[in-house]
């Protein structure tokens, strides 16, 4: 990931704060001799002088520690360097780092995995949407465009999403995707200010621990325009994975390495999803059309729309 990048995705949401006695004791920042040892002095007017750490505004407020300076413009170049030479990266970033090598590795190893054929719950929002008359969406997680093609071809303008660079490379050389997609995570959002007739986003959600989960289904809505839809395909409890592989939390498995997978019910739905204009659920056989021998997937398919 570019240094670039991974700055302009934190650098609203981190802070520096003066580290205390305690903090030093228990490893959780960078003393001023390894600063120092960077070439780069601390930023004006932060006093202490003993070491300065990068953490989240939310966490450091809620832990009591003293506001010192936002991430701008006059202290990047200090924070390129610290991160460049000791890697002080929030838990959850790093996670998001290794979602993007997980994804960009994928798609460099197997490029179009899932085959060109959209997948059953694509067909199913699309035809909704033609219904209903949608003429602008939102894919969230969009991939190298096989689901985007079917919306396309029956007049439905698309702008995606895509964390993996290299599927957005396939997805201009191999679908010929002449549209907007945005280079970034879905917990990036929103890359525009726009607001959309309709949203989809297919066997991503569930890629998400509780905090993402909850900020991506809120951005979706917030880009919805009014009596616009959404739609969210993912993997059911139900499903022959559940339960596989190391537990992560309640109803979450690391099903394979990268790759933690949250498995919704009814009840987690509801949870969720009623403040957002939930309308119903159903649920949906996922087939791999592209191999014969795996059996199909069990995903839900969940609508909801914003009044």
């Amino acid at each position: 990931m570019k240094i670039n990048d991974f700055y302009t995705s934190l650098r609203r949401r981190y802070i520096f704060i003066a580290p205390c006695k305690r903090s030093v004791a228990r490893g959780r920042v960078c003393p001023t001799q390894a600063v120092n040892s960077v070439g780069v002095t601390p930023p004006t007017g932060v006093r202490g002088g003993r070491g300065w750490l990068f953490t989240p505004r939310c966490a450091s407020l809620a832990r009591g520690y003293k506001y010192m300076s936002p991430i701008g413009e006059g202290n990047e170049q200090l924070f390129f360097k610290i991160i460049q030479k000791w890697g002080i990266y929030g838990r959850n970033n790093i996670c998001k780092i290794k979602m993007i090598d997980f994804w960009e590795n994928n798609f460099k190893e197997k490029q179009t995995m899932w085959g060109f054929e959209p997948a059953e719950s694509a067909i199913i929002v699309k035809n909704f949407f033609i219904k209903e008359k949608v003429n602008e969406i939102l894919i969230a997680g969009i991939g190298y465009g096989r689901n985007a093609k079917i919306f396309l071809e029956n007049g439905i303008y698309v702008t995606g999403i895509e964390i993996s660079e290299t599927a957005i490379r396939l997805a201009r050389t191999l679908n010929k995707l002449e549209i907007p997609i945005y280079h970034g995570s879905v917990a990036e959002m929103p890359f525009d200010s726009k607001l959309y007739d309709g949203i989809f986003s297919y066997a991503l959600i569930h890629l998400l621990n509780y905090r993402e989960r909850k900020k991506f289904i809120s951005d979706c809505y917030s880009q919805l325009k009014s009596g616009g839809y959404m739609f969210f395909s993912t993997i059911a409890k139900k499903d022959s994975l559940y339960a596989k592989g190391k537990p992560v939390s309640k109803d979450r498995f690391e099903v394979m390495k990268g790759a933690k997978l949250f498995f919704y019910d009814t009840e987690s739905i509801k949870k969720e999803f009623e403040k957002y204009g939930l309308v119903d659920f159903l649920e949906v056989e996922e087939t791999i059309k592209f191999a014969d021998n795996i059996p199909p997937m069990s995903f839900t398919l969940i609508k909801c729309k914003k009044v």
